[in-house]
Order: structure tokens, then sequence, then C-alpha cells
């Protein structure tokens, strides 16, 4: 019997439709360096516990806010006197004619007790709670600045990363041309000495080229599979990863870069220089009096037997309280907290100008390297142009026999240094790049 070839076909396509969705799911693709922060502000871990941190952090500011909210409570109680305690009481209470310090053994009570009741309480004039409050807005305010401070440090991460990626693309186009160029001058050189024609000493000078830059092609593209590991850790996926954009030459004339946002170290020393001063304003508040209102009402049921409501003694009870606290003296315990807190105050005020002194020479710094690679690496692209040109025309006079094999090798050493120079200007201006552009980034709003 013959096998049904349109069943197998069918069945086929069927896997390969259920197959692609999962097939689709597994490989995500980046066009650009925001795309790769978009994605990251969603997926990557350190924002996701710094957003979980300022969660936090809003709810302990409603929770402070709460407090000075009044509160009210319900209560129930039942009380079984199992022996009612006698109470001696003066006779001549019943009987005034009866002699002095004489008494009667009288019992008063029930022994089955109910009572529910509820309780109210209003702090309505409590600094201490005040102030805890607004510290604890300061806090979440704290926290939003931390998570923009994990967020340039994790944003300058991921474009080493991605950056580094698309150099190890344009760096392993130079050197696969590298490696073509090589092979083929080690092939001619292997005929050529398999006719006796050259010495093995430089059949092994062109051999070692040609394995010299095997061994760079491979530890480009393996450093390329590290890299794409790295940024699937730095973006929590286990997907695979393309990078549909290439490497983009600078342009010979840019703008002048300027840094007007301010930088998120900065702001979180601003943050928390008003966190301390605010938990001063908290300190201080432990001299200032409070004033609280209490209403309670309680109803009690008390009669002879479990349950007998009938014939029940209802005893309502009901009173409102003020107190007024007035701290004369708390020993030297506050002072000394208040003395901390301005003491902290003085060492913020220290770090946010140490952090604006800084920030400031980091930007004078960047802005210098980005002018200064940016000029070398133009020069060192323009150099590498030449030297491939000239490098064609000593294969040319190679070729025609004009020049020896040792000189052609010489000039191939040549080109590999103009590439080289060419491969570290590129890196060291693509540090720079990525660094300005993230620099101009708003942290502050996401």
């Amino acid at each position: 019997m013959r096998p049904d070839h349109s069943l197998t076909s069918k069945l086929r396509l069927a896997l390969l439709w259920l197959l692609a969705p999962s097939m689709a799911v597994a490989q995500k693709q980046f066009g650009s360096l925001p795309e790769v922060f978009r994605y990251a502000d969603q997926h990557a871990l350190p924002l996701q516990t710094s957003r979980l941190q300022e969660q936090i952090s809003r709810s302990a500011e409603k929770q402070s806010k709460a407090y000075r909210l009044p509160t009210i409570s319900g209560s129930g109680a039942f009380t079984d006197n199992i022996t009612l305690q006698p109470t001696l009481v003066p006779e001549k209470l019943t009987n005034p004619s009866a002699p002095d310090n004489s008494y009667r053994e009288l019992t008063f009570g029930r022994p089955f007790i109910y009572t529910v009741g509820i309780q109210a309480q209003w702090d309505v004039l409590n600094f201490q709670r005040w102030f805890a409050a607004k510290t604890a807005g300061v806090q979440t305010h704290v926290a939003t600045v931390q998570t923009a401070q994990t967020r340039y440090a994790m944003y300058n991460q991921l474009a080493s990363t991605y950056y580094a990626l698309l150099l190890s693309q344009e760096i392993d186009t130079i050197y696969a041309q590298n490696l073509a160029t090589t092979s083929a001058i080690a092939r001619h050189v292997a005929d050529k000495y398999a006719q006796g024609l050259v010495s093995e000493e430089q059949r092994n000078r062109a051999m070692i080229q040609q394995l010299q830059a095997e061994r760079t092609l491979t530890d480009i593209r393996t450093q390329y599979r590290q890299l794409t590991y790295d940024l699937q850790n730095q973006l929590n996926t286990t997907d695979s990863l393309t990078l549909t954009e290439t490497w983009q030459q600078p342009a010979e004339s840019a703008s002048p870069v300027s840094f007007d946002r301010t930088h998120p170290a900065i702001l979180l020393q601003q943050s928390m220089l008003q966190l301390a001063q605010s938990q001063l304003s908290q300190s201080k508040s432990l001299l200032y009096p409070s004033l609280s209102v209490g209403y309670q009402y309680n109803y009690s049921w008390a009669t002879g037997g479990f349950m007998d409501f009938a014939n029940a003694n209802q005893l309502p009870q009901q009173f409102l309280s003020v107190r007024l606290n007035v701290p004369i003296f708390t020993g030297f315990g506050t002072r000394e907290k208040i003395s901390q807190s301005e003491l902290s105050i003085k060492a913020q005020q220290l770090q946010l100008m140490q952090a604006r002194n800084q920030v400031a020479q980091e930007d004078q710094t960047l802005l210098l390297q980005y002018d200064q690679n940016r000029g070398q690496l133009q020069k060192a692209r323009q150099i590498l142009t030449l030297q491939q040109q000239n490098d064609r025309h000593v294969q040319n006079r190679y070729d025609g026999g004009i020049i020896s094999l040792d000189e052609r090798l010489d000039k191939l050493n040549d080109l590999f240094k103009a590439q080289n120079d060419y491969v570290q200007s590129l890196s060291n201006y693509s540090v720079s790049h990525y660094k300005t552009v993230i620099r101009q980034l708003d942290f502050q709003h996401e």
C-alpha cells in the first residue's frame, strides 16, 4: 500500500503552524538603543526591584497619614462573677440606733455581666505624627529618585553592551576580510614553496599571519556571543536577541553637546538633604505639646442567670475626655536627637556640594573626551582608507613580481596596525557617544 504523501505534508504543515508562535516568541529584535531601553524599563530586574521599593514607600506614606485620622473601635465582654465578694457596710446606714463600729456584711452585684462599647480617639494636635507623615512623603520622593539613579546606571550598562555588539559586527567584517587576504597569500606562498621558489621561513611567516587572522576572528565571534548572553541577562530574558541596526559612522560636523538635565546623582543628594531637614523637624516636634479628644460609650447588662436578659439590669455609661500633654522635661535625649539631625544636615550639604563638583568635572571630561575621540576616529578612518588603498597597490606590485614576499608581508602588517588603531578609536568614540546620549536623557520623568 502506497503512503499518502498529501496527508504527510498536511501533518507537517500543521506541526509547523503549531510551532510557529513559540518560535516567534523565542526571538527578539532590536533596531535601536531606545528600543532596548524601553524593553528594559518593563523587564529588567533592577528597575522592577526599585519600583517595588517605591510602592513600599508610598504605602508607608499612606500609613503615616492614616495615623492622623481618628480611630474608632468596638468592644464586647462577658464576665462570670463566680464568687461575689461581700462588702462591710456600717450598721448605722440601716439602723441609726446601732452602736458605733458595727458593720453588716452585704453582697452587691449580679454574677453575669454582659458589656458592649464603642471608643473613639482623635489626636487633634499631634506634631510628631504630622511631621512623620511629611517625612514619609520625602522618603517616597527619595525612592523615586533612587529609581532614576538605577535607570541611569542600568542604561549605561545596557548601552555599553549594545554598542559593543554593534562594534563586534563592524570589526567582524574587517577581520573576515583580513582572513580572506591572509588565506589567499598563504595558499599562494604554499604553492611557491612546493615549487621551491620561497624558503620555509617565508612560508611559515605567511601561515603565521593566516593563523593570527583566524584566531582574531574567532575571538571576535566568541566575544559577540558572550555579549549577547550579557545583554540577555541584563534584559532578564532567555529569548535569543538579534540586532537589526548597524554601526553608523559619526558625521563630519556635529552640533555641540550640552547637558541641561540634572544628573541623577545630584537629584539623589538633594532628596537626601530634604529628608535630613524633614527628620530635624520631626525631632523638634518631640518638644511640642499634643492635644487629644476621646469618647467612650459602654452598655452593660447584669443578670442573675446565664443569658437571662429578661430580668437584667441595664447599666449605660459614656464619657468625653480631652487630654493635653505638654513635655516639660524629658531628660536630654530629645536635645541630643535634635543635635544629631542638625549634624546630619551638614553632612548631607557637604555630600551635595561634592556631588555637584564631581558631576561638573565628569561632564567637562566627557565633553572633552567626546570631541577628542570623535576627531581621532575621523582621522583613524581616513588613515585606514589610505592604508587600504596602499595595500591594494602593494598587492598589485607583488602580483607583478616587482616586490618580494617579505616586503608584501611587511606592508600587510602596516594595514593590520591601521585597522587596530581604527578599532581602538571606534571603541573609544562609542563609549563617549553613548555616555553623552544617556547624560542628556530626563530621568526624573519616565
